[in-house]
């Protein structure tokens, strides 16, 4: 290797320690990654245990590999999804994934990290119920659907004028029972979520998938502005994690 090729890779070397060294030194004692997370949020993005701590799933992994490529403690928050404003505005949580500017008010004064996850909201059904092909046919349908969640807007113009009628839950589990007993006609939801639950409680669900859906997002993570060094550290070591296969090997292990 030529000598100068050797002195530049040093050079580099000495000013990314330096810029880790510097973003340390301005976010004074505050050096952790508070990951904030739904306290809504299920299998296979959060396990918890009986004390309610995190255990495994998507967001533990994506935590664990930021804190490895930032050299920093993370901490996983539960939040109730009402105050995500509220306590990303305020930097009591640093960064909350898996979701996207038009799902949250004011999304402009955060920060992004690049997409990360690409998901579907696909319609369940049961296992005799004829399928449906187009929205048409959803109309007079009772809809399982998730409290707060935007739907296309197709499907949102339709609740509106009363063509297809929204049964919000809190929680999928709480849709998918209902489906079970006939209460609701269809449910809809994230294809992560329910592919992992009907794969995980086959006997319990017992139903099939939609050849028909209604959209496709691609989420990322809202990062809070409040310490911008570490904002900045944050959305580099996603791009990291994305192309070097890291991103992919966490969700290929819980699809």
């Amino acid at each position: 290797m030529r000598e100068s090729s050797v002195k530049q890779r040093k050079h580099m070397m000495v000013f990314s320690l330096a810029w880790l060294c510097f973003s340390a030194w301005a976010m004074g004692s505050d050096q952790s990654i508070k990951f904030g997370y739904g306290d809504h949020t299920t299998p296979p993005f959060v396990f918890r245990n009986d004390q309610g701590e995190v255990t495994q799933g998507i967001t533990l992994e994506l935590g664990r590999a930021l804190a490895d490529q930032v050299a920093m403690p993370v901490k996983f928050v539960g939040i109730p999804r009402p105050r995500l404003v509220q306590l990303l505005s305020e930097g009591d949580i640093d960064l909350y994934c898996f979701v996207k500017p038009e799902w949250i008010p004011d999304s402009g004064r955060f920060l992004w990290s690049p997409p990360l996850l690409t998901e579907t909201a696909i319609f369940v059904l049961q296992n005799g119920a004829p399928d449906f092909k187009n929205y048409l046919e959803l109309q007079g349908k009772h809809i399982g659907t998730i409290r707060g969640f935007r739907y296309s807007s197709i499907l949102t113009k339709m609740f509106n004028a009363g063509d297809a009628i929204r049964e919000d839950s809190t929680t999928l589990i709480q849709s998918l029972e209902r489906l079970k007993h006939q209460r609701i006609d269809t449910m809809l939801g994230s294809d992560i979520l329910i592919r992992f639950i009907l794969k995980e409680h086959p006997e319990q669900y017992p139903f099939k998938l939609s050849r028909f859906s209604d959209s496709t997002d691609y989420t990322g993570c809202a990062i809070s502005s409040g310490h911008y060094q570490k904002a900045t550290l944050l959305i580099d070591a996603f791009k990291v994690i994305k192309e070097s296969g890291r991103l992919e090997q966490i969700l290929n292990a819980y699809r």
